[in-house]
């Protein structure tokens, strides 16, 4: 189970990336379940299965330029508004 304090690093990580607030909240629903689902099955300490989330988020929350937006967002982000 993700406590408080974990849960409000995963927020403020995922702030930073800039993602939209609609977005924030989709992704860390899954990255709160990956999270749980390592630390139960790995036995693993939140910090090591936040850090290997992390990793297979790398791609998806790398900044990439947007021509629509003209500025640097998240690449999810930019797929999602492509698929638009």
């Amino acid at each position: 189970m993700i406590t408080s304090n974990e849960m409000n690093r995963i927020l403020r990580y995922l702030t930073r990336t800039g993602l939209p607030l609609d977005l924030q909240v989709e992704v860390r629903d899954h990255m709160v379940e990956q999270i749980e689902t390592l630390m139960e099955e790995e036995k693993i300490d939140f910090e090591d299965a936040f850090s290997n989330v992390l990793k297979n988020w790398e791609k998806d929350l790398k900044p990439t330029f947007s021509l629509f937006e003209l500025r640097m967002i998240p690449a999810l982000q930019k797929k999602v508004t492509n698929e638009f």
